[in-house]
Formats: structure tokens, sequence, C-alpha cells
């Protein structure tokens, strides 16, 4: 029925997220991220395919080529740390989430958008494509009669929603091989509701059983073992199959057993803190990041595996036999069963015998059914586990497979299992007769990637229907392509994969499998010699992701093409997947290019035709024409960069690649290409220009456009300003005139035409009539002889790039550095910090050594300086771990990365690591000629033992000064950490997600110096980092557009239903988890919360926590801030013990985030958040710790006289007199009004009410104290005198409010009364008061308190007045 990787469940949608609004200008209208393309020659190939070594590759193309022919696949995947496992995805569009109906379409978006507009109320108005809602009755034939149940239906939704359903059902999940029919009559699954008349309201669909064909029995057995697979099994962990873990699955499993114990409750040690979430823990260990395998999984089947009697001789196989496996049962027996075409049945033979004749005559038609007969314990087994899988409403999400893979860094320790299909599953082809139901390569049927893309990309999208299908359709085939393009990446690195001319050096070898062509990241043929070798070769392709990225939301008519691409980093190494472009293979490379050059500007190729279409692109780019010398010694005018090529393939298609200078160059690290005399002068005085590793630097487009709008504004100030003076000078010649004839007009407007060319000549304008700044990305480029290299057009466009340079520093930096002040207060960690860095201010990641220095004097700046320091450490790390994991052996990887890891982490000062024994006499073979051999990288080197932490620091220092120009104070792990701040787990953190480590989760004893962190057995795997391009979804960005316009107007419904009709959406077009779909339910859940919809707000939370940890991570800072909205939003809907272990876990995650070990905003937010909730349950041993806490990190962060400090004196005031300690509870209340009255004022309303609750206090104290004596004195009998004494805790609804106003969420409270919330008669006193009272007669528990036990968490209606937490602030 489905593959591995859907599950037997429910895809969710998506949606395009961070684009930003309309208006904005033409690059920041893109989304923001990483997304690229790769750098390919594949004109080289024609010559390798010509030589006699390259025969047997290009025969064994068409052997281990192909794809699926399934054209119906899951899109989408954007940059992700990892990679495909193997798995196959196609078929997840097919398993849709049952509770995501499908509304109506988003074509009448525009419409609604204007009702907005205009004030109307949207809700209850009828649309064109609101369809009729019916009600169908579907039959399931269960032995002699049928199971009927009912669905409601769209008559637009498809007739496949019906197979959705049933494959969330307990009682149909294992079904795969049917057909639905009407009154007899089969129906297209993919066919809509209204296109068949017998499908109407109250009309019954019987699902029928249909014979089985090879491939419907591998879906069917792969679906019989999906189902048996617990849902935080390993292959989650690994992120194998599409599969990803979540913690609050689990933890709502175990809180709804908790409450399902009526005792359980009563217990106050479920509310206690996990020792790891303690105040006084601020170092977050690793071993707790994902939750445990539950080993306790019921088991249905002991073994269960392909027969060694496959395949059917012919003769069975005109008998029905499609395969044969064998099974083991639970109780020590061992079946041969048989797949036919009418069913499943026990065969007669044994290991030693094949007698395929049935052992009896039942025949069922699913495995399942014949489990239940053979087996008792796999029935009872089978239906526990059934029962489990179903019983959550967040189950599915832990099912459906992401729509781009998310690798974990660290991963539970996981005990291997027996499983044939498992090895079958991971082969990079499937020729044998299992493959999880699905061919991803199919020989002699190669998909062709190039063709499908292209052809969707031509398709209609002029409506909203339109858009739709064009969109579902490249999505799913990019989706396609990148899977495959990543397990050919990975199976070049492994060798799994014959290159094309294996006679060649390694470093020049190519690879075409499954139609898709690879190349290595290295300098081949010395292209890159003048412009940095090996690291030049290696940067191109981020240059080349980036215009790519930009080149496909062009506005244009112009038929351009672009390839379908993807970049891969694994083990060290870069690999370039590209489609192929027709025809290119048959040609020779300088034949094929008709635009542009191969040799970066020394030959050139020119086209009208493409010159033409180009046009378009350097408006888009600002890209500025220019006039170069061709080696013939003609004249060529060029709007793009040399090194864009532009190739017609066979299909007649206009193909342009190569965009690695699509932007202006970054003049500032071209050392040796310019002098100093090119920069600026701020540049100068920075020291630039500096010297680079490369010579393909350019500036960011995002700068690009700060600076047009700059510069727009300027031109504008100035013209108006020229406008003003000359229309003063006019006054002054000819005074108050009368009014001039139509000859004095037109003379003034030629006069001011002529002011306006003058003033955009003075700006640099390429235009005369408009400002037009345009670049010219090859002024700087010594290989380019520009017709006029001194003119002034040259000289003019030399001035443009230097002015951006000088707006980059004097400008851009400084503002950065200007809103980093503040992150210390804001919920912004170091990923935000860098997207800032990146899209908002466009600054490149090179400067971050300049903007380091910058910050290093300023102790405002010490928390951003922390985060900018570790992550310049990481990427220089990165750098030397590259060239550290290609020198070293496959065999030797886990001892080479485990002693790495050790030097860089570990404060042991001589980690030694182990080389097993087969290597142990291994020599390396010197090289007796200047050319490396061929397989030269296959060589085992043993030289990493030598590394030590002092080299390697030395190394980290050196690659620091080169690429960022920054000095590092300290030469190990621990004066770095001391010098800087940083958190050690979190710099180990961020490495092993940028090169793709993955350690095993258990407690790092990094600060011992007497023993090593790291041993082999620590690292568990070496992941893929995945870079690629994405379709933009515009029809779910404009939605999320009209939301926003319409809840800027108040209109809160209409908000929610374009966001609903935005999931219908995205469940169309993309099918799979991610982390827009995870945003998606975010904004709706706001949106609940503010309409005071409460339960439907935690709903839909839980939803986008659960999306966001599978499809970002369990440490992400998305997932982080989820957990703590949801938090709060469980605490409001009274569901206190899941609150608060999703509070406890968005504080752990914190610590792990953080990666300063000085106190931060947030903290204070989650201690102060934590706190109240303890304190409105009444568990005041825990909550006066979390407040204390927060009153300590306020007084360091704030200082001791701030509202933010008084705030937290306030709480923990009330906490204490709830405690029954008055003494204390003074104290910290005294610091509120003094605080109060020294910022707000002696007569300020809140001074007042300071001043009154601390009188109240005062009273209290007394009297709580007349009674203690009372008690002392009179014993038993004055017991009750307390129950009247007591301050009661803050309300419910004061303590809601509190939390939504301290951590930023949109709430609507009403009806709250202003004031102090006090009680001199309330319900029975707290159970710690209570505990001290029973203590004084004797009559103490064993856990302290009193023998009654805990009272309960909430009292719903308490009387009284209560504090505005506005006012609180």
């Amino acid at each position: 029925m489905v593959s591995s990787t859907a599950n037997n469940s429910t895809p969710a949608v998506a949606s395009a997220s961070t684009a930003s609004s309309p208006g904005a200008s033409p690059h920041g209208t893109i989304p923001t991220g990483n997304i690229g393309v790769t750098l390919a020659d594949q004109g080289d190939v024609h010559q390798v395919l010509k030589n006699g070594s390259a025969s047997n590759g290009s025969a064994k193309v068409t052997d281990e080529g192909g794809a699926s022919s399934e054209e119906d696949s899951v899109g989408e995947m954007a940059v992700t740390s990892g990679g495909h496992s193997g798995a196959d995805m196609r078929d997840i569009s097919q398993y849709l989430p049952l509770y995501v109906i499908p509304l109506s379409g988003l074509e009448n978006l525009a419409n609604l958008q204007a009702k907005i507009q205009q004030g109307g109320d949207t809700a209850g108005e009828p649309t064109e494509l609101q369809e009729k809602q019916i009600t169908v009755n579907i039959a399931v034939p269960q032995g002699a009669s049928d199971d009927v149940f009912q669905m409601p239906m769209n008559t637009a939704d498809l007739v496949h929603e019906i197979r959705l359903v049933l494959s969330d059902r307990e009682t149909t999940c294992h079904r795969t091989s049917y057909s639905l029919q009407v009154d007899g009559t089969a129906i297209d699954l993919f066919a809509e509701i209204k296109q068949y008349e017998q499908i109407k309201d109250g009309c019954t669909v019987r699902l029928v059983d249909e014979p089985y064909t090879p491939l419907e029995v591998r879906r069917h057995v792969r679906q019989f073992l999906d189902l048996q697979n617990p849902l935080d099994n390993e292959n989650a962990c690994r992120s194998e199959e599409g599969q990803a873990p979540s913690f609050l699955i689990p933890a709502t499993f175990e809180t709804e057993a908790i409450q399902q114990r009526s005792t359980s409750m009563d217990n106050a040690s479920v509310f206690d803190p996990p020792e790891y979430c303690t105040p006084d823990c601020t170092e977050a260990s690793l071993a707790h990041l994902i939750p445990g395998l539950d080993e306790k999984q019921p088991r249905c089947l002991k073994r269960f595996e392909p027969s060694g009697w496959n395949p059917p001789s012919g003769g069975r196989r005109l008998k029905g036999d499609l395969y044969y496996y064998i099974v083991e049962i639970l109780e020590e027996r061992r079946f041969h069963i048989t797949a036919s075409v009418s069913g499943f049945f026990v065969n007669k033979s044994t290991e030693s015998e094949f007698s395929p004749e049935p052992e009896t005559k039942a025949v069922y038609q699913t495995l399942v059914d014949l489990f239940r007969d053979l087996s008792p314990g796999f029935r009872r087994n089978y239906s526990m586990l059934i029962k489990r899988r179903f019983k959550a409403m967040l189950t599915p999400f832990a099912r459906v497979a992401l729509s781009r893979p998310n690798y974990l860094w660290v991963l539970p320790k996981c005990k291997p299992t027996w499983d044939m299909f498992r090895w079958e599953d991971s082969l990079p082809q499937s020729e044998l007769f299992c493959s999880k139901g699905y061919e991803d390569v199919i020989p002699f049927q190669c998909r062709d990637w190039n063709e499908e893309l292209q052809t969707f990309r031509d398709l209609p999208h002029s409506t909203g229907q339109e858009i739709n299908q064009r969109e579902r359709s490249l999505m799913r085939t990019q989706f396609d392509f990148i899977q495959m393009a990543v397990r050919g990446a990975k199976g070049v690195v492994d060798g799994s994969i014959s290159p094309i001319n294996p006679a060649d050096d390694y470093r020049s070898q190519l690879f075409i499998w499954n139609n898709i062509f690879f190349s290595l990241g290295f300098d081949v043929k010395d292209h890159f010699k003048d412009l940095g070798g090996d690291h030049a070769a290696f940067a191109a392709p981020n240059n080349d992701l980036l215009g790519l990225k930009f080149l496909t939301f062009i506005p244009s008519e112009e038929k351009l093409y672009t390839l379908g691409t993807a970049v891969v980093d694994y083990r060290g190494y870069r690999v370039t997947a590209q489609t192929i472009i027709p025809g290119i293979l048959e040609r020779e490379q300088d034949n094929a290019v008709q635009y542009g050059s191969v040799d970066f500007g020394k030959t050139n190729q020119w086209d009208a035709d493409f010159a033409k279409r180009l046009n378009v692109v350097s408006k888009w780019f600002h890209l500025a024409s220019h006039k170069i010398i061709n080696h013939d010694e003609k004249e060529l005018e060029l709007s793009t960069s040399v090194e864009l090529k532009g190739i017609i393939g066979n299909d007649k298609r206009y193909y342009i690649l190569d965009l690695i200078r699509m932007f202006p160059p970054d003049i500032h690290f071209l050392e040796g290409m310019v002098s100093a005399a090119d920069v600026g002068e701020a540049a100068r005085k920075e020291g630039f220009p500096r010297k680079f590793p490369h010579k393909l630097t350019s500036f960011r487009p995002e700068l690009v456009d700060s600076f047009l709008l700059q510069r727009q504004e300027a031109f504008e100030n100035a013209f108006e300003t020229n406008e003003r003076q000359n229309h003063k000078q006019n006054q002054a010649v000819n005074g108050e005139a009368s009014k001039p004839d139509s000859a004095k007009q037109e003379a003034e407007k030629a006069a001011m035409k002529d002011r306006l060319r003058a003033l955009a000549t003075t700006f640099g304008s390429a235009s005369d009539e408009e400002l037009d700044i345009r670049f010219n990305p090859d002024i700087f480029t010594p290989s380019v002889r520009h017709s006029d290299p001194e003119g002034v057009e040259s000289k003019r466009q030399k001035e443009q790039i230097v002015n951006l340079g000088e707006f980059l520093l004097t400008h851009q930096i400084p503002a950065f550095i200007a809103e980093l002040s503040q992150l210390r207060f804001e919920p912004t960690l170091s990923e935000g910090i860098m997207i800032r860095l990146r899209n908002n201010f466009g600054i490149n990641v090179r400067y971050l050594g300049l903007i380091a220095g910058k910050m290093k004097s300023r102790p405002d700046l010490s928390y951003p300086f922390t985060v900018v320091v570790a992550e310049l450490i990481s990427r220089s790390a990165k750098h030397l771990f590259r060239q550290y994991a290609q020198s070293v052996g496959q065999q030797n990887l886990a001892a080479a990365v485990s002693h790495f890891l050790n030097c860089m982490f570990g404060s042991c000062p001589s980690p030694q690591t182990t080389t097993p024994q087969s290597l142990a006499n291994v020599q390396i073979r010197k090289r007796r000629v200047k050319k490396p051999q061929a397989d030269s990288h296959r060589q085992q080197s043993i030289d990493y033992r030598s590394f030590s932490p002092k080299t390697l620091w030395a190394r980290i220092k050196t690659d620091l000064q080169d690429h960022y120009g920054f000095a590092l104070d300290g030469d190990s792990i621990d004066t770095v950490l001391v010098a800087y701040s940083i958190r050690r787990n979190f710099l180990l953190r961020l490495f092993c997600r940028k090169v793709g480590i993955q350690i095993l989760q258990k407690e790092y004893a990094l600060a011992n110096k007497r023993s090593q962190a790291f041993v082999d057995e620590d690292i568990i795997n070496l992941f893929p980092v995945v870079k690629c391009v994405s379709p933009l979804l515009k029809i779910i960005h404009e939605a999320r557009t009209y939301s926003a316009s319409a809840l800027k107007t108040g209109n809160i419904r209409a908000a929610l239903d374009i966001l609903s009709d935005c999931l219908s959406s995205q469940s169309v077009i993309q099918g799979g988890i991610s982390s827009e779909l995870a945003l998606l339910y975010f904004e709706t859940a706001q949106l609940h919360y503010l309409s005071d919809e409460v339960p439907f707000a935690v709903l839909e939370m839980e939803k986008a926590v659960v999306c966001s940890e599978r499809a970002r991570g369990l440490d992400d800072e998305t997932t982080f801030s989820y957990t703590l909205v949801l938090a709060i939003m469980l605490y409001h809907n009274e569901q206190p013990l899941l609150a608060l272990r999703c509070a406890y876990r968005a504080r752990y995650l914190f610590c792990l985030l953080n990666p300063s070990t000085e106190p931060h905003g947030f903290l204070f937010r989650l201690d102060l958040s934590i706190g109240v909730m303890l304190h409105g349950l009444r568990y005041h041993q825990h909550s006066v710790a979390y407040l204390m806490s927060a009153v300590n990190i306020s007084e360091k962060l704030y200082g001791a006289e701030h509202l933010e400090t008084a705030l937290a004196h306030y709480v923990l005031a009330r906490d204490k007199a709830c405690r029954g300690e008055f003494r204390d509870a003074l104290q910290h209340q005294k610091v509120v009004v003094s605080i109060y009255k020294k910022i707000l004022g002696e007569n300020a309303v809140k001074t007042l009410e300071a001043c009154q609750l601390y009188g109240q206090l005062t009273e209290q104290g007394v009297s709580y104290a007349r009674q203690l004596n009372e008690i002392q004195r009179r014993g038993a009998k004055a017991i009750t005198l307390v129950q009247s004494t007591f301050i009661l805790p803050m309300s419910h609804m004061s303590i809601c409010e509190l939390l939504s106003v301290k951590n930023d969420m949109r709430y609507r409270v009403s009806n709250i009364t202003p004031g102090l919330y006090l009680s001199t008669c309330g319900p029975t006193p707290d159970s710690d008061v209570m505990s001290q009272v029973a203590a004084l007669l004797g009559n103490s528990g064993e856990d302290g308190r009193s023998a009654p036990g805990p009272s309960p968490p909430r009292e719903k209606n308490l009387s009284g007045a209560q504090m505005s937490a506005d006012d609180l602030d």
C-alpha cells in the first residue's frame, strides 16, 4: 500500500513562509535562507566518453541509471543538514492526514483581500470555489458482513481522500490491494468527487479486494513491517526513511498514562522538575536531548524475511506464485509463506526441501489476517500495538514522512536488529526482488530529470488551479531529483558508483548515475588556477547557488532555463549534481557554449539571441552592460559576467549556467587584483584590501538592495532640494510674474529634464531619465580586456563598486552592531544573529572578524560577541576538518573523527587514538612522479594520530587570520572558553551540525584533563549536508500576506479562513511535514489564542511543535520558542502537568542553545514563567527556587533598580507569603516599593498598590506569628485557626496574563480587574504551610508534607482582585 517512508499514514502540509512583504525591492521579495545550485562543466564529458576507458562506464550508466516511473512524487527540499538515507518518499502524497480537510482553493484570494480592505465581513459569504458538502458511506468487507462508517467530504476533493481515511483506520490500515467502487463501477482515485454523478450525499462507496501484482506484494509487505515499528524506533532517530523523532509525542503519552491513574496526580513528584532542568543547572547535558527508545514495545513476530527459494520458477509463476517468505512466530514455529496473485497462504516448503503446494486451503487477503490465525501471540500483541499507534491525535505527525531529511547530531544507543529488508533498502539500485515497493532505479527506464523540470516550469500558471498544479509538479519532481542526487553523491564518495573516466585522477573523475551528472569540488584542469585553485573551486558552487536562487524568481517572458542542481558536502568532499542538458554529451565543450566564456574571459562566445534574452537578467541583477575585447580582437558587448554560459540544447531551449559572478565583486578581499587606491577611504582605514584564499568574493544581494534604496532616497532628496532652489532663483529673477505661457512651460520641462539628467549622471546612473544604478561584475577581473579600461564609463563602474563597499563599512556594519546591543534581552540566539547578518543587512560572513574586533571592547555587546566568536571558530574548524577527513581512509574515519573532537573540545592535553591492526604496518607509498596517482584519495593515511590539541588550535588560529582577519586569544579549548565566555556543548553542537557528525547521546566528560572524552564507538555516522533550490510557493506567500492584512483590520476570522486554505493548498502541493508547515500551524494557533479559543490554540500549537521538532530538529531555536509557547497555552487550558513538562523542556533547550555563560534575558523569562506556574499550582517548594533564580538573573542583567527586577521580587514575595514566610516576603516587597518609588514616583498608582500590599503582608505576618504561638501553647485544638489567615496564590487568569505578556504572546485578556489579589478567607491552606503546622504537632509525613497530601492544583473561581500584568512591567 505504501512505502516505508509514508508509513501507512498521513503526510502533513507545508507552506512557503519566509517571504517578505510586497512592495519591497526585487531581491527583498525572495524568501530568506540558503538555497542553491551547482556548477559543472558538462561539456567535458564528451571528451571523456570518446576514450575507451569510458565505454564500460557509459554502458554502466544504463544498467545503474534510471528512476521510478511514478509521476506522483513529493517535492521540495531546501538547505538541510543532511541528505537522504536511501528511502523512497515519492508516494507520500497519497497519504494525507485525516485532520487536513481540503477547503476551497485560493483563486478567490484577491477578491477576499479587496473585501477585507473595504472593511467588510467575509464570514458567511459563499465564493465561487466553495463546493457542496456531502456525506458518503464507506463499506469495508469484514468477514461475512460489512463494516460501514460515514465520511464527510467536499465535492471538490479527490476520490483519493477516501483511501487516505482508510489508511488511517485501525481496521483497514493493513489493506493495500483494493479498489473503490460505487454501484459496481470502479472510480479513479485521482479524479474529483464532482466528476462522478454516482457519488452523492448518502451513497455507498465499497472497498473491493483486487488481485496482487509483484509491485503490490512488495508494497503490502513493506506496509506490514512498518505497522510493527514503534513510533520512536531507531529509524526515526537516525532520520532514515523520511522519519525524525519527537519529544512532545512520548511526553503526551506519558502524561495521559499518569492522568488515567487517578492516584498519580495526587503525587506531588509528578510536577517535580528533572535534575537537568533545575534552576542551578546552566550547562545542558547531551544525555537528555532525544527521548530514549522504548524497548518494551510488544513484538508481533520473531523474524520475517525473504525465502531462499525466490524467485518462483516459470511454472510456479504460471500458477500465480509471486514471492516466498519465511516467518518465525512468537510460539517458536517457522512457516514458509507464498505471496500469490490471490493472496497469502502457508506452503509445505522447508529450508531443505521446496514444496510450494498449500498446506491448507485457506488463502488470506492480507498478512495480518494470516498471522492472526497462525499465532495467538501475534493476535494479542498486534492489537495492543495498533491501538497505541492510533490512540493519540498527534500520532499521524509521528508517522508522516518529512519533505526534507533532517539529521540529528546526537543519537541514542540503538540495538541492532535483524532485518533483511533494511539491507535491500540501503542499496543504491533496486534490482533485487523487493525494494520498498518502488523501483528507485529501473534499468533502461531512466527518468529524464531535465525534461520533467523544464516541462513543469512551462506549465500555465494564470489561475489558482494551474498554479497549484504547476507548483505541485515542480516540487515533487524537484524532491525526487534531490533524493536521487544525494544518494548518488554518497555513492560517488563511498566508491559505489563507477566513474566514466576511471583512468583519470580521482579529482578529475566524472560520474553519471540515474541521468544525473556528478563532479567533485576540485580545480580540474587548472580552471581556477588564478582565482585560488581548490579554494575557488569549492566556493564557486555557493556563488552559483545564490545566483540561481534569485534567477528563479525573475518575472520574465523570455524563456531562459536553468538546470536542476544540488550541492552535497559529505565526508569532506563537495559533490555537485546536475541534470543533463539534452545533447551536451554529444558535443565538445567549446562547441556547446553559444554565449560566455569557458576560460574566465580569455575566449568569449557571443550570440545575439542570447544577448537579447539576457537583458532582463541584467536588469534584475542590476548588472551593467560592458564592452570587452575578444581573443580575435573583436569588440563584444556583454550584459552579464563572462563566466555565465549560454547553451542551446537539442530541445531548442536556452540554458544558462555557472552564475558565479552575478553580484558585484567584493574588492575588499581581492588583494593582488586591486590596490589600496582602488578601495574607499573607510576601507583603507580598516586595512583593506586583504588577502583571501580565493578571488570569487562578491557582495550579497541584500546589500545591493539596501544600497539602491539608500541611493534612491538620496537621489529624490537631492532632486527635491535642487528644484526648490531653482524655484527660488526664478522667483528672485522674475518676481511673481503672471502665469507663464505654453512655450515657457515647455522650456521649463526641458530644463527640468536636463537637471534630472545631470543629477542622474552625478549619482552614476546608467540611464539619463531615471536613477538606474548598475554594477559591472568584470570590471576588476584581470583576464577580461575592456575596450576602454581608463575611460569615463569604466571609472564610473569602478566608483559604484567602491561606493557599495563604503556603504557596507560605514552604514550596514555599524547598524548591525547597534541592533546587536539589545540581544541580551531579546529571545534571539545564535541562529537569529546570523540570519540578521546575512538577510537583514547583507553582510558577508567573511566580515565577522571585522565585526568581532569592533565589539570586543564594548561590554554591552558581550553576548553577541560570544556568538560571533563561536561562529568564527566553528567555521575555521570546518575548513580544517574538510581537509582532515579527505586524508583519512574509510576504515579509520571513526578513530580519526573521535581524535579530532578530542583535540578540539576535550581538556585532555594529550589524547591518544588507536589504529586498526590491519593498518598498523601500512606504509604510505612515496610519490615517484609529480602527477598524483589516480587512487591517492583511497590510500589510507594514519597521519591523524600526530594531531594534538596544540597543533589543531594553532591551525584554527591561522585559519581565522587568513579567512576572517581575526586574532584569537588562547591556544586551547579551556583558555578560549574562558576568554570568550563560550559554552563547550554549544560549540560542539555548532561544529557537528556544520560538518555532518553524529555522536552518541551521553554525558561527555569534556572538562576532564586526565582522560579523553570521545572514543571510536561514540561516532555514530557522518551525514551529508545538502544545498539546493526549491520552487517558491507563490500562492502560499500571497495567502499569508492576505491573512496578515486581515489581522491588521481586526478580521481574525477571515485571517483564520485564509490560513486554513493555506494549509489545504500545502496538502495538495507539498504533502510532507516541513518547517513551513510548522510556521502555518503556529500562526493559526496564535490567531485562535487571540480569539480566546484556547483549546483550538493548544491543538494547533501541538501540531506546530511536532512539525518543528521533526522538520527543524529537536534542538532548533524555533522548536525551543514553540515549546515555550505551547507550555503557556497548555497551562491556560488547565493542563498543568504537560504544561510544566514543556516548560522544563524549553529551559533545557535554552541551556543547550545559549552560547554564552553570561546571564540572558530569556533565561529570566523561563525561570519566571516556570516559577509562576508552580506558584499557581501551589508547589512552592520548587517555585521558590525558580523565582529566586529569576531575581538573581534580573539583578545581574537589568540591575537592582529595574522594573523587571521589581516584577521578580513581587512574584517571589507573593510566593513566600503563600508559604507563610512573611519575613522574607516583606523583604522582597520592600524592594518592590523602593524600585517603584524611584522609577514611577511616590504617588504613582503602582507605588500605592505596592505599599498597600506591603502593609497587608505586615498584618498577615503578625497574625501568622500569633497563631503559631497559639498552636504551640494549645496544640492540635488550634490548628483550624490557621485556615483563615493566608494569602492565596495569584489567580489562574492573572498568571496566564502574566505569562502571555512576559513571553510576547498576542493574547487579549478580558474582564480583568486591576489591583492586588489578596484574601483573608480562602480554602484549605497550602500544603507547605500545613507541613509546618503538622511538624509542630509531630504529624509530618515521610516526604515532609502533611498527611492529607497536597491540595488541589488550582481553584478556578477565587474571589478577590488581581494585578494586571501590563502594570507589572
